[in-house]
């Protein structure tokens, strides 16, 4: 018989009971099942239901266990306006000849901080206009520029990792004032959305500021404050999850295993965390997409994600600095084994890439063994077990 310290590890809940149609949620693939039905080699691929677009190739923090050391400062710092301005127009052309989907949403993310680049609101404005769906990943430093525009998101999610502002500097490698900033920023565009009923402040569990906590052996103490705080400002939520190795150094850096006792701390600061929940906040431990000591679970046989979500990034130095490239993995920026295409300027170079037999080629020479926790790890998972081999009988609702 476990001990009920012994089971906190085993038993505690990503979610409260009645929250569990959420964003975090990923069983909502299943609700694209016939786009993922299509995903044949040799026949005519229909567009991404996501692409992720990153404005920036430049930060203005210098995060620990950041996943984009490969691309910041490396290439070309930011996509250009007429670059914003062409991929927005391509997202709206991608259609499948034979099929009426079309690219749903938009995340505006990236290897960096996407807010440095000035035309992100630009961005944001034209991608609602022309229908699309808009969230926004941040570290929240520069979001009292950007109000208006963030605050017509779906939602918005600032990269806080702490609860102190001491965590927030060690770990960032930053000013501790920032902490602060980051925290006033937060609570300014809630209280801006609030009252001027934005798209941002609807009652949806999808909408709204989300606390974004990725956990380490250093700010485990700090979930319950953090959580406190995240409610007190008026987020919808607070996301945590454990760190993953970044991809380009899986085999030498151990600074971020986890120990039983740190896996167990997690698990007891999250049942901490939960006084704080109720119907207007919610509390995401997101970590089904990891082993029990929060390794990487990439139970899969392939990675079939790759042909329903993109990544829009800025030019290589030597391309065209009205260009982008499309890369296929958003937890591998930088891997050129992942670059679909470069130096790309319209609908017509998407579409000789997307679906070609390169695209497959990149899908046969993926090692998942140099993989880091994936994003995706679920929806590969389902596709291999709900979609090809129809485990669940889905037809027999």
């Amino acid at each position: 018989m476990k001990t009920e310290k012994e089971q906190i590890g085993t038993q505690s809940k990503e979610w409260a009971s009645g929250k569990n149609f959420n964003p975090f949620n990923s069983f909502k693939l299943l609700s694209h099942f016939e786009r993922w039905r299509l995903i044949k080699k040799g026949k005519e691929l229909p567009p991404p239901v996501l692409v992720t677009i990153d404005p920036a190739h430049t930060c203005n923090y210098n995060c620990i266990w950041c996943n984009s050391k490969q691309v910041i400062n490396q290439r070309a710092k930011y996509l250009s306006k007429l670059a914003l301005e062409r991929i927005v127009e391509v997202l709206g052309n991608w259609r499948c000849s034979n099929h009426n989907h079309k690219v749903q949403a938009v995340c505006i993310a990236g290897g960096g901080e996407p807010l440095l680049n000035k035309y992100t609101g630009f961005l944001i404005d034209k991608l609602i206009t022309n229908g699309f769906d808009v969230g926004v990943v941040t570290n929240g430093s520069l979001i009292n520029k950007f109000i208006e525009p963030l605050s017509m998101c779906h939602w918005v999610s600032v990269s806080i990792d702490s609860g102190t502002a001491g965590t927030f500097s060690r770990l960032k490698d930053t000013d501790t004032r920032q902490f602060d900033r980051v925290i006033e920023n937060m609570q300014l565009l809630v209280e801006y959305s609030n009252r001027n009923k934005t798209q941002l402040a609807r009652p949806s569990l999808s909408f709204g500021v989300m606390y974004k906590y990725l956990v380490n052996k250093d700010n485990i103490h700090e979930i319950e404050i953090a959580t406190k705080i995240a409610k007190l400002i008026g987020c919808k939520g607070i996301h945590i999850r454990p760190v993953g190795k970044p991809w380009y150094n899986m085999l030498k850096d151990e600074s971020i295993l986890f120990n039983k006792e740190q896996v167990e701390m997690f698990h007891e600061k999250i049942a901490a965390a939960r006084q704080f929940e109720d119907d207007n906040f919610s509390i995401y431990c997101v970590t089904h997409k990891f082993t029990d000591n929060f390794q990487p679970n990439n139970n899969f046989l392939k990675c079939h994600a790759l042909f329903m979500t993109t990544v829009f990034m800025p030019p290589h130095l030597e391309d065209s600095p009205d260009s982008f490239v499309l890369s296929q993995c958003c937890d591998r920026r930088g891997d050129l084994e992942l670059e679909l295409g470069r130096n790309l300027t319209d609908i017509h170079g998407i579409n000789k890439k997307w679906g070609s037999p390169y695209h497959w080629e990149i899908q046969d020479k993926i090692n998942l063994h140099q993989c880091p926790r994936c994003t995706y790890f679920p929806h590969n998972e389902i596709y291999e077990k709900a979609i090809n081999e129809d485990n669940m009988s889905v037809n027999f609702i």
